[in-house]
């Protein structure tokens, strides 16, 4: 951070003040919505006077956001990147899906699909719970369940060949038998998992696991991860 000694009497220039004074702190608005018209509004220039790491959060949600410029270090175009959740966690909805050449599962009607998720910096804690419905005709599908996820994982090469990283661990149950199985989940690609589980050869599909039917609960999961800033 740049300094400089004061004497008695100086005055701040334009140009000390952006870089001593404005840059340096973290402005606070009731929301996204405010905070860009105010950025963009004439009393604080336009959005290409941001430079790269400056900071804002956001009342309404509870978030913390830092400027990305696009032609580091110089000031110019950019975004607000998402870096840290204060009050409630997100919302998504987790969705199984199959690889090309099988078929993905009908959760029926009455299904369970829920997420929550959050993050501090690169790291995000993530709990989902999926479950087959009671009706509207519920179906396991035909080859093996990847599960999304709300944001990406970086792409790495290591990550999603022979190392296949374990994010985090869960429950299954098959409702009929009231049977319940561990099941680690593992990133695959930058946004699926998939589940295995211990005595279990391959991973976990339509009936690799347990014979999916009505209300059986797939995962119940808590995982974490690092995840992409930008």
């Amino acid at each position: 951070m740049p300094n400089k000694d004061w004497s008695t009497g100086d005055y701040p220039a334009a140009a000390e003040f952006d870089v001593l004074f404005q840059q340096q702190v973290v402005a606070l608005f009731d929301n996204n919505t405010t905070r860009d018209a105010t950025v963009a509004s004439e009393g604080m220039g336009d959005a290409d006077d941001l430079v790269d790491g400056q900071r804002s959060t956001t009342r309404d949600d509870g978030r913390s956001w830092v400027w990305m410029v696009t032609d580091d270090p110089l000031p110019g175009d950019g975004y607000w990147v998402e870096i840290d959740r204060w009050k409630e966690w997100g919302v998504y909805t987790p969705v199984i899906t199959v690889p090309a050449g099988g078929t993905n599962p009908t959760m029926g009607t009455g299904n369970v699909a829920f997420g929550r998720w959050t993050r501090h910096g690169s790291h995000a804690t993530v709990s989902l719970y999926l479950a087959f419905g009671s009706s509207g005709s519920p179906a396991a599908g035909t080859g093996i369940y990847e599960i999304s996820l709300p944001t990406p994982c970086p792409v790495h090469t290591d990550w999603f060949t022979s190392q296949q990283i374990i994010v985090g661990n869960g429950m299954a149950r098959d409702d009929n038998t009231g049977i319940r199985k561990t099941v680690l989940c593992k990133a695959i690609a930058p946004n699926l998992i998939r589940l295995e589980a211990d005595g279990l050869t391959g991973e976990v599909t339509e009936s690799n696991l347990f014979i999916w039917a009505a209300n059986d609960v797939v995962c119940s999961a808590l995982i974490e991860y690092e995840m992409e800033m930008f």
